[in-house]
């Protein structure tokens, strides 16, 4: 944490310092004209725009995390002035970290109220679920009946099964079922930490094995392997949500 905040405020002084959006003051010219005074160039503008954009990405990342891990509860507030002095940015750069956590559905909020964390219930995530579901198997019809780069998925192969499935719906180019994708894979991961159950279980080697068979298949374009590998990355899946479930009637 404070590793990360030390950064944020590095990044953040030029953030602060940077170009408002505002006309810059006019002065005097020859002969008494009174002329706009260009000194902020274009490519100058856009570097800082850029930058106040991965600050802000990199403020939604480490919010993520934090609702994520539980450190922020359900239900909990926070505001853009609350970030903007915690993390020293300006206030539109939290504003738009939030709204990043918004997009993804771990956060809500209204006009001129602060940003409330989520809170997903048993019937939301069942809800989820079935969306997951629908944006993979759509998905994984396309890549096999067409011709995809699939080497982005050999570079997800030891990484999560979230960040595989969405490897793989990313490949078929549609932004609206990535967002679907995206959102419902958040929520899942937010209604298992608030049902308190954990997102690793099974081993790393189990996992990647699961991984390879379906990305090996998606490279084969041999369909029933690959939705067979699918099915069981769905099922394992699946599991957690019964867990929830388990879980919540013990309660």
């Amino acid at each position: 944490m404070h590793h990360f905040v030390a950064v944020i405020h590095k990044i953040a002084s030029a953030d602060r310092s940077g170009y408002d959006g505002r006309r810059e003051p006019r002065r005097q010219v020859g002969n008494g004209q009174v002329d706009n005074v260009d000194i902020w160039p274009m490519g100058r503008i856009r570097d800082l725009s850029e930058r106040t954009q991965r600050l802000a990405d990199d403020l939604a990342q480490h919010l993520r995390t934090r609702v994520l891990n539980g450190e922020l509860q359900p239900e909990s507030t926070i505001s853009e002035s609350a970030i903007a002095t915690e993390y020293g940015v300006a206030r539109p750069t939290a504003r738009t970290a939030l709204e990043l956590l918004v997009t993804d559905g771990l956060m809500s909020r209204k006009s001129h109220l602060p940003a409330r964390v989520a809170s997903i219930g048993l019937t939301d995530m069942a809800e989820v679920v079935a969306l997951l579901e629908f944006a993979e198997d759509r998905s994984l019809n396309q890549i096999v009946d067409g011709r995809y780069d699939l080497r982005v998925l050999q570079a997800a192969l030891d990484d999560t099964t979230p960040r595989l499935l969405d490897e793989m719906v990313g490949l078929v180019g549609s932004p609206r079922l990535r967002a679907l994708h995206r959102r419902s894979t958040f929520e899942f991961l937010l209604g298992l930490e608030q049902h308190g159950i954990a997102t690793a279980t099974e081993s790393g080697d189990i996992r990647r094995a699961k991984h390879w068979t379906l990305v090996e298949a998606l490279f084969a374009q041999r369909h029933d392997d690959a939705r067979h590998a699918l099915d069981a990355l769905q099922q394992t899946r699946a599991g957690l949500l019964v867990l929830a479930r388990v879980a919540a009637s013990s309660d």
